[in-house]
């Protein structure tokens, strides 16, 4: 009985040392093994309002022993392919609520009306190396409840008044512009458009009185979305007009009191701009007050973590071989925009130079570019235009036109570029003197020859086959080239 309680005992352990053996070479490689991000839900949200707090989920596969060191949370406009960080977080900031997520808002801007999102996590584990997920999720509709700007009412000598402003929002349902002798115009179709709107009031007008015009902004009633309701209602924008103290020519009207306009109506004679403009954004959106229970969102840790403006070179695609590593350059140095950073070989546009030369300014000088007191251009309300003609950087093609769209020339861009470090640096004496000379040298214009005499002497424009082509047109990589060389040359 004694030989066989022995044998039993042996039995015994080697069972239980196989158990322990098993469990071991589950759970170790458990804990070793790289971590995912499974899942990545705003809400149950299917749109977006922008100015709006969104809380947020997530699911991963981590083992119970492995922690989650760091996330960041990261959008890109769905016609971008650079991605902006929102906010990174680290949970062991928050000991106490370890399911509570700090909660994202909705950026305010009229050019962003689709968007991913992307959440990137850091795992560190128990045993092992630490791994880095990614989940992406979008595209998201975005509604920017942004007001109309610049209500302006301007009268001929006919009698007749034209009233413009700009649309800066996709969220209105109606627009209503009321006479303050009750008479008012109407229109409801407008919610897909952002841009400039105008129509004329032809209505009779008395002589020698002042009419003020009201304009109403009416938000599309997305009561589905609870963020609805925490909306601030839109303000509402006066301009007046004084008519002469003369009898005023009378033209066909109605005697209606209302009259319901469409969208056409009011962009007559103006294309529908497919590319949002960048509006100036008005903030009319309070920020909402934080949540009783929820610890304030902390500053970036130091250091931050380096967010790659163009991961494997995501931002060059499409570009041509030998323009790749300073489009990069360019990229990472924020000299660029989104609207450049595609169909690399197609000839850039003034307002697209004109823009990044404000951000060169901005870069060199590290000062913001300001905008003038009046537009003085009847073709363009992009910012960033007005701010490089503030500067001094551009001037219009005519006295009241910019032409926006029009191709612009090598030897233009090296005017601008000279004009863009004068401001910037304005302590900085330029080298102007010719010192390559070029077959094509005849077709250089007069007030374009210390430009380009600066740009070779920097080693900005460099010709080829002993040609400058002073009037050949820039496409879009040459000209980000262009600038990302000024840059280097002179920060």
């Amino acid at each position: 009985m004694i030989h066989i309680y022995k044998n039993n005992g042996v039995k015994f352990l080697l069972i239980a040392l196989a158990f322990l053996l098993s469990v071991m070479t589950v759970q170790v490689p458990k804990a070793n093994a790289a971590a995912n991000v499974l899942t990545f839900n705003i809400g149950n949200a299917t749109f977006l309002i922008a100015g709006m707090q969104y809380p947020y989920s997530y699911t991963t596969d981590k083992a119970s022993s492995t922690d989650i060191e760091w996330y960041q949370i990261e959008y890109r406009s769905a016609d971008s392919n650079i991605w902006i960080k929102k906010m990174l977080v680290k949970p062991s900031d928050y000991p106490k609520y370890n399911d509570w997520h700090p909660p994202f808002y909705i950026p305010t801007d009229p050019s962003l009306t689709s968007v991913y999102w992307r959440i990137t996590m850091h795992f560190n584990p128990l045993i092992g190396g630490s791994s880095t997920s990614s989940r992406t999720i979008g595209p998201f509709t975005v509604y920017q409840p942004i007001e109309p700007s610049q209500f302006t009412a301007k009268l001929d000598d006919k009698g007749n008044a034209t009233i413009s402003f700009n649309d800066n929002s996709n969220m209105e349902s109606s627009y209503t512009i009321v006479r303050n002798d009750g008479k008012s115009w109407s229109f409801s179709d407008s919610m897909d458009y952002i841009g400039p709107l105008d129509f004329v009031d032809t209505k009779k007008k008395n002589a020698d009185t002042v009419y003020t015009y009201e304009l109403i902004t009416q938000w599309h009633e997305l009561n589905y979305d609870p963020n609805y309701s925490k909306l601030s209602p839109p303000k509402k924008l006066t301009t007046s007009i004084r008519t002469p103290p003369i009898n005023i020519l009378e033209v066909p009207y109605s005697n209606s009191l209302l009259e319901n306009f469409s969208l056409n109506d009011l962009i007559k004679d103006k294309p529908i701009i497919l590319t949002i403009p960048k509006l100036p954004v008005i903030p009319t959106l309070p920020t909402p007050p934080a949540l009783p229970t929820s610890p304030a969102l902390p500053i970036d840790p130091v250091p931050v973590i380096p967010v790659d403006l163009c991961k494997d070179n995501e931002c060059a695609k499409g570009a041509s071989t030998w323009a790749v590593p300073e489009i990069v350059k360019a990229v990472q140095a924020q000299l660029t925009t989104d609207t450049v950073l595609s169909d690399f070989q197609k000839d850039i546009t003034r307002e697209q130079f004109a823009t990044m030369a404000v951000k060169l300014y901005e870069a060199l000088s590290k000062q913001k570019a300001q905008l003038p007191a009046e537009n003085p251009f009847k073709d363009t309300t992009n910012p960033e235009i007005l701010k490089a003609y503030h500067l001094e950087i551009v001037n219009g093609v005519t006295k009241d036109s910019f032409k926006p769209d029009q191709s612009i020339t090598r030897q233009e861009i090296c005017v601008m570029l000279m004009r863009a470090i004068k401001v910037a640096i304005p302590s900085k004496e330029l080298d102007t003197a010719k010192s390559t000379t070029f077959n094509d040298e005849a077709k250089i214009a007069k007030w374009a020859a210390d430009a380009i005499g600066f740009a070779v002497k920097n080693n900005i424009m460099k010709g080829s086959n002993n040609k400058i082509s002073p009037l050949d047109n820039t496409s879009r990589e040459q000209a980000i080239l262009l600038i990302y060389r000024t840059y280097e040359s002179f920060r």
